[in-house]
């Protein structure tokens, strides 16, 4: 007689954000748990360590610090009672660095007290520049590192970063994934009365809005129009329209639901980010995947996201730069058509979701699975990729 009985289903502990507010890391957190919620393999439990409020500029080290105290409290609570219970096999725990490395340090310590494996995933990609600098942030990341079983990076500068620097830390990348059958069908009018420049994020001098605004005033084309769409604190946006005067043919559309924005994606003609960092910035990829021709700036994974020619890559806060490369798309339709071409057949060959959960199954899997004598799995070779490749 056959034995159909199903294995076990493992169970994960995913220490993370949820919305609101909606974030990256958030929006993925709560993906994962819609994903895994009938999984036959895998059941999700989330520590939800999101804040409740989202300042926009000058917020200090003291008061993320006070969040962050928050933050550790209420996660390092909910930790010990899931690991107390026995009810987790592996803890996963996502992190944008900053003042909450020392909420990730004490995290990580309880998940080694009670002997669970556990991932350290980096939402960000200023790695390569905290480490070369040697900064406070780097400093307390290191012994965040080494109390893992594996640390997840964002690109392959910070792969290299972190294996260079801590020979002996299980590091690998992992890419964000898009549930590419939840996108709208992209529709765009072959003769439209206006053409449209889409921006979508918080509206932070981080995110290069001022350079966008600087950018606009001589890339601007007859036809088309500029549109932010994403929440701001009001004295910034008020500060910014002082100084730039922009023109009617800028919008501020303000924060809208990720339908909303996913539907105007699937209908503009550009797509820019001129952040001044990022780590793997889900809305390239959304864009990418709905047909987008995508201006951004060389920060984070952003250059590999849109590698192979699938958008153009210009400098960081250089306003010259960006205005010429938004100038060269608005005024070549071909060039438009090949480049949204090219970054829809990347997406679907490398970021759709089904890909990248399972490669999140197959690492879970394979830490908790008998544990080695130092816990921690062999390393991979540089520039490999061991789990889902």
């Amino acid at each position: 007689m056959l034995d159909t009985e199903m294995p076990e289903r493992m169970r994960v502990c995913v220490v993370g954000p949820l919305p609101p507010p909606v974030g990256g890391i958030a929006r993925g957190v709560a993906m994962l748990v819609d994903r895994f919620r009938d999984d036959p393999e895998v059941r999700i439990e989330v520590i939800d360590i999101a804040r409740r409020w989202r300042g926009g500029q000058g917020l200090g080290w003291g008061r993320r610090l006070t969040a962050g105290v928050r933050q550790l409290t209420a996660g390092a609570v909910g930790l010990r009672r899931v690991l107390a219970a026995g009810r987790t096999d592996v803890v996963h725990l996502h992190s944008s660095g900053g003042p909450g490395v020392l909420r990730d340090l004490a995290l990580l310590r309880i998940a080694r007290v009670y002997r669970r494996p556990a991932v350290y995933h980096l939402h960000f990609g200023r790695i390569p520049e905290i480490a070369g600098r040697r900064s406070l942030e780097w400093r307390l990341m290191v012994p965040a590192m080494r109390l893992a079983t594996a640390v997840l990076v964002l690109d392959g500068a910070s792969e290299s970063t972190v294996r260079d620097q801590l020979p002996t830390v299980w590091v690998l990348r992992m890419p964000n994934g898009v549930d590419l059958d939840r996108l709208p069908v992209p529709h765009r009018d072959p003769a439209p009365a206006e053409r449209t420049v889409l921006f979508v994020g918080w509206l932070l001098h981080a995110k290069g809005v001022e350079d966008l605004l600087t950018a606009w005033r001589t890339a601007a084309q007859p036809g088309w129009r500029l549109l932010f769409v994403g929440p701001a604190d009001p004295a910034y946006l008020r500060s910014v329209t002082v100084r730039h005067q922009p023109s009617a043919s800028v919008s501020f559309m303000g924060e809208l639901p990720h339908t909303d924005v996913l539907a105007m994606m699937a209908r503009c003609d550009l797509f820019v980010l001129p952040s001044h960092t990022e780590g793997f910035p889900n809305v390239i990829v959304e864009a990418m995947a709905l047909g987008c021709p995508v201006v951004a700036t060389d920060v984070g994974a952003t250059a590999e996201i849109l590698d192979d020619d699938s958008g153009v890559i210009v400098a960081p806060s250089d306003p010259a730069g960006l205005a010429a490369a938004l100038r060269e798309l608005m005024t070549d339709p071909v060039r438009r058509a090949d480049l949204a071409g090219r970054a829809r057949a990347r997406v679907h060959r490398l970021y759709g979701l089904q890909r990248v959960l399972r490669q999140h199954i197959d690492l879970w899997r394979r830490l908790a699975g008998p544990p080695r004598p130092d816990h921690r799995p062999p390393a991979a070779a540089p520039g490999k990729h061991p789990v889902g490749s």
